[in-house]
């Protein structure tokens, strides 16, 4: 309706009109509608809550009440009060309660099987320890609650019978065990089974160890080697988004050491936005490895996420996999990863391996330049500093940081101006010989060389201990003598000798900011 105007139309055999109906239990009954105000307010008083916002407030009332009078307090589930909102009509919210037996199960299976069959929020004490109590949310006002209760409670105890069952029959066996059936199970079409998954996995988590620190790699190894194991058992058959949490309770039972168990629900971190990142090193070895896998795999085949299509997940795993390093300040090579994933595969690629290396770190560079642009930093920033360099990502975002910084001195736009008109000059220049002072004719070309002798090492030193803002006040130092220098002496001089020991001169004025950042990229304004 616009107004109190019916809009004529038909949606298959259904046609649009005035005639509403209220609650399908409680008011049946069909109604006419002359306006908006009429469909509101005659809905409500057949129990049909219309806005809802309302119906959102008046379940989390009614559940955090009922929380409170057993003293616990609701499990909030933003996706589960999402779904109660959209199912019902006139939301009331029942506590109903289970058997303290099952508390014996893993907190996060009994919160899954009565979320996902039940569409029940769970209760917990002020520790965090599940309290045998639920609530759901009927849409329905029964004159017997009661017995509406009981029949939530008998499918809930009928479903953690199911779940102990599984839990009990998974637990026989030791995690390891489950491994035999991973060869069963295809894990990409063209890239092959979970088992050959696991296999490059374990040599990419050995290599990376090894660049950390030798002595994790025996745990590193092992956690990739049970990595996907309890996806054969029957709880997380049930319940795939327990992935993980299953397979370091089962390590845990199976007297694996507490490191490795708790990397086997690590390698999933972050689940979503805004979840946490790995806090042990062989959780975030594995990870990291587990995820450079997947992306490599992917695009060695040509399945490059585009546009909005993403259905591995890629983007996600890319930043988690950057953002891990950062966490960490792991100083490795990420090309150097990428290349030994790269081999891991053998023949199972389609693409050669320049191709797939070039695709990776653009696509990586994308990613963190949206994160990084997100917080604040801007564009050109990120774009000079990762012209220059973009492999050694703890350095380069220092880097970052360090060129942020100086843009925001007063100098800045004069010191970009002076460093963009030496690389304009150097642009097309290959090799050239060392610098010669006994070719200098200038005193200009004199005092450069001066200046740059007395703050190169200062410049390298500071470099090399990765202190990159400190190096970059001492090359501002030099901008005064490279004024001078452009205003008084002709490089580009006829006699070759003398223009390419001047250009050489620029040269190593270049070095000096060029492993931090391409300043043609920095806007100044």
């Amino acid at each position: 309706m616009y107004d109190s105007e019916v809009v004529n139309f038909k949606i298959g055999d259904i046609k649009s009109g005035d005639i509403s109906t209220g609650h399908r239990f409680l008011a049946p009954r069909e109604f006419k509608v002359s306006n908006l105000k009429s469909y509101l307010d005659k809905s409500l008083k057949r129990y049909v809550i219309v806005d809802r916002k309302e119906r959102e407030k008046i379940i989390l009332k009614g559940a955090k009440s009922l929380a409170s009078s057993v003293k616990g307090s609701l499990i909030m589930d933003e996706g589960l009060l999402e779904t109660t909102v959209s199912m019902t009509e006139y939301p009331f919210p029942i506590l109903g309660g289970f058997e303290k037996k099952y508390l014996k199960l893993p907190k996060e299976l009994l919160i899954e099987v009565i979320k996902k069959h039940q569409k029940c929020f769970t209760i917990a004490d002020t520790k965090g320890n599940l309290l045998p109590y639920f609530v759901v949310v009927s849409n329905n006002r029964s004159t017997k609650p009661k017995l509406v209760r009981k029949g939530y409670e008998k499918v809930v105890r009928a479903r953690f019978a199911d779940a102990e069952y599984f839990y009990a029959n998974d637990r026989s066996e030791p995690l390891e065990h489950y491994n035999s059936k991973l060869s069963k199970v295809v894990w990409q079409d063209k890239l092959g089974t979970l088992a050959e998954k696991v296999d490059r996995v374990k040599l990419l988590a050995a290599y990376i160890a090894e660049l950390l620190d030798p002595s994790l790699k025996e745990s590193a190894v092992r956690a990739a080697h049970l990595s996907k194991a309890d996806l054969m058992t029957q709880v997380v058959y049930e319940f795939p988004e327990l992935q993980g949490i299953m397979g370091r309770d089962y390590a845990g039972s199976s007297k694996e050491e507490r490191e490795v168990s708790e990397a086997l629900f690590e390698q999933y971190l972050p689940r979503f936005a805004g979840d946490k990142l790995p806090s042990t090193k062989i959780g975030a070895i594995l990870n990291v490895a587990d995820k450079i896998d997947s992306i490599v795999g992917c695009f060695g085949v040509g399945l490059i996420p585009s546009g909005s299509e993403d259905p591995l997940a890629l983007r996600r795993q890319s930043l988690a996999v950057m953002n891990i390093i950062m966490k960490n300040k792991w100083d490795f090579s990420l090309s150097n990863i990428i290349i030994r994933a790269i081999e891991c595969y053998g023949a199972k690629l389609t693409r050669n391996s320049d191709e797939i290396q070039r695709d990776i770190r653009g696509f990586f560079i994308s990613r963190l330049k949206n994160q990084l642009t997100a917080g604040g930093v801007e564009y050109d920033v990120i774009d000079g500093v990762f012209a220059a360099s973009f492999d050694h990502l703890t350095d380069d975002i220092e880097k970052v940081k360090a060129v942020a910084s100086l843009k925001k001195e007063p100098y800045f736009e004069s010191l970009a101006v002076t460093f963009n008109r030496v690389g304009n000059i150097l642009k097309g220049v290959d090799s050239l010989p060392e610098v010669s002072p006994q070719l200098f004719r200038d005193d200009a070309e004199k005092a450069l060389y001066r200046s740059l002798i007395n703050v190169e090492n200062k410049v390298s030193s500071l470099y090399n201990r990765g202190e990159y803002k400190g190096a970059l006040k001492e090359v501002v130092a030099v901008r005064e003598t490279v004024d001078l220098f452009f205003d008084g002496v002709m490089v580009m001089d006829k006699e070759p000798t003398v223009r390419d020991n001047r250009l050489s001169l620029l040269k190593r004025v270049s070095s000096l900011f060029s492993g931090i950042a391409d300043f043609s990229k920095l806007v100044v304004k």
